[in-house]
């Protein structure tokens, strides 16, 4: 039968009830005690702050302090771990007041044994242990909290920048196109470069915004972390040396590849700026077996077979005040001067796994470098991810008549150019009403309705409504700033053959436009009665 250990430390300037104590934990059995005794809290305080102990017990009368006085200045300064106050007082006044200032029990010297010595190092334990769930589960729920005001201020900004990328990056796209004689194309696709990083920097603060299913499928997690490390190898540099701990056979997942990856390449580029003079990396996965232990500290995980990512970096390491705001969204350690960060990488890693269902650990000391751990539940037998389909490079054109409803005045001449080049006929609106009014005057001429969904007045959902029940057969592609991932199938139902995301590139665009104008027609022709 294996015993159960303890670390314990006593703090009793009397030697005798110092040695009748741990003559009584000896007596405990199946439990295996190991006690420090000391005479003042002035010798115990360095050991505490050291020694990982289990419980702490402290006579009431120490000299010049008190054991009230030791409780209250534990609590005070965040010291959780359980305490229980000795006495040779049995006054009740005085246990009432010690529990309100937070020990866990106050036990009478005279008549000590070891059963009731159990029983409060039982009961103790088992209100740590809640205190910690809580504790922990109170962390959790402040960093969603987080995210969640992140997200929507993220959703709102998100909007606005993706109207303002759109013109910009569109313009650009049609001076490219002009430019090739003039001998600026070079400068124009830097700026247009600069562009979609920024519009990169947009996608990860939807990322915060969102609240829908994420897509997963199966993949193969080894595979995953090959081909990422590989592009790492290449992008961080040479000072840097990665090594890869994987089993012979592949982890199937099902799972997000593109978040998964992202946080892969978020930790491992973290881990490289954690070693400016270089390093190693190593990236490990596993199927591994989670026991009751692991899971009582991590009430998101259950017992059972869990896949294990671990990324390990030697470098500068983290102090205990910085593991605990690292996942913060905007925090960042970054000093003036250095490379600069949005402080969104980490919150994202939070992010992903959680979405993932995941836990995410993380274990630093200064000059001892840092290991991440990610528990993702489960495990499957996947297949391998379909390749992208090739992209096509001609841009396709028509002569169609387009209606186009958009309120931003910038986005608005953009799109008309855009369309115009491309041979269309459009027709323009600012919001819902004067898109209707539009389409009565000219239903007759109208080929495709390309409305906006943030509009004043009308928006782009209650248009379409409005659309459908005067008789508007035309299809209609959405354009929105926002993420309307959310809200796809519902703008199907309402008749929507589809939606671009803002910021969208001329190729796209024309793309989207030719696949919803050359798609047949559906009709509900059931022939004659």
């Amino acid at each position: 039968m294996n015993k159960k250990r303890l670390t314990l430390i006593a703090i009793d300037d009397d030697a005798a009830d110092l040695k009748l104590l741990r003559r009584h934990l000896s007596a405990i059995p199946a439990w295996e005690v190991d006690l420090s005794g000391f005479s003042d809290w002035s010798q115990a305080k360095p050991a505490l702050a050291k020694t990982a102990v289990d419980v702490v017990f402290l006579d009431y009368l120490l000299g010049g302090k008190t054991g009230l006085d030791v409780v209250r200045e534990l609590r005070d300064a965040g010291d959780m771990r359980p305490l229980i106050v000795l006495t040779g007082q049995d006054d009740a006044s005085i246990a009432a007041e010690i529990s309100r200032a937070g020990a866990d029990d106050y036990l009478v010297k005279k008549g000590l044994n070891a059963d009731m010595l159990r029983r409060s190092i039982q009961a103790a334990l088992d209100r740590h242990y809640l205190r910690r769930e809580k504790a922990i589960l109170t962390e959790q729920l402040n960093q969603s909290q987080t995210l969640e005001t992140v997200g929507t201020l993220a959703g709102g900004l998100a909007h606005d920048f993706n109207n303002m990328l759109t013109a910009i990056l569109g313009y650009l796209e049609l001076a490219i196109l002009k430019s090739k004689e003039c001998g600026i194309e070079k400068e124009l696709k830097k700026a247009s470069d600069g562009c979609r990083q920024m519009a990169e920097l947009v996608e990860r603060l939807l990322t915060f915004s969102r609240r829908h299913k994420v897509d997963k499928a199966p993949l193969d997690l080894t595979q995953l972390i090959q081909e990422a490390v590989t592009v790492l190898r290449h992008t961080i540099g040479d000072t840097v040396r990665f090594s890869v701990d994987l089993p012979p056979s592949s982890i199937a997942l099902h799972a997000n590849g593109a978040m998964l990856q992202q946080v892969i390449f978020n930790l491992c580029q973290n881990a490289a700026e954690a070693m400016p003079e270089g390093g190693a990396i190593r990236v490990k996965a596993a199927s591994v077996m989670l026991d009751q232990d692991l899971t009582l500290r991590y009430p998101d995980l259950t017992p059972g077979r869990h896949v294990l990512l671990e990324i390990q970096d030697n470098g500068v390491g983290m102090d205990k005040a910085t593991m605990e705001r690292i996942f913060e969204p905007f925090f960042t350690t970054k000093k003036l001067g250095a490379k600069r960060g949005t402080g969104l990488g980490m919150a994202l890693v939070w992010h992903n796994v959680k979405t993932h269902n995941g836990v995410i650990t993380v274990y630093s000391e200064p000059g001892r470098g840092t290991t991440f751990r990610i528990y993702f539940p489960g495990e499957l037998k996947g297949k391998e991810p379909t390749a992208p389909p090739e992209r096509q490079t001609d841009i396709p054109r028509g002569t169609e008549a387009i209606l186009l409803v958009e309120d931003e005045q910038l986005v608005q001449e953009l799109a008309v150019d855009i369309l115009q080049r491309l041979g269309y006929r459009v027709y323009i609106a600012s919001d819902g009403l004067m898109a209707l009014d539009t389409w009565a005057e000219m239903k007759t001429d109208i080929d495709l309705i390309i409305l906006d969904i943030s509009m004043p007045r009308m928006d782009g959902m209650e248009c379409i409504k409005q659309l459908r029940e005067k008789g508007a057969h035309q299809p209609v592609l959405f354009a929105s700033g926002h993420d309307m991932t959310v809200q796809a199938e519902m703008l199907t139902a309402l008749g929507a053959q589809g939606i671009i995301q803002k910021p969208f590139r001329l190729t796209d665009l024309a793309r989207r436009i030719r696949t919803i104008l050359d798609a047949p027609e559906v009709t509900d022709d059931k022939g004659d009665s």
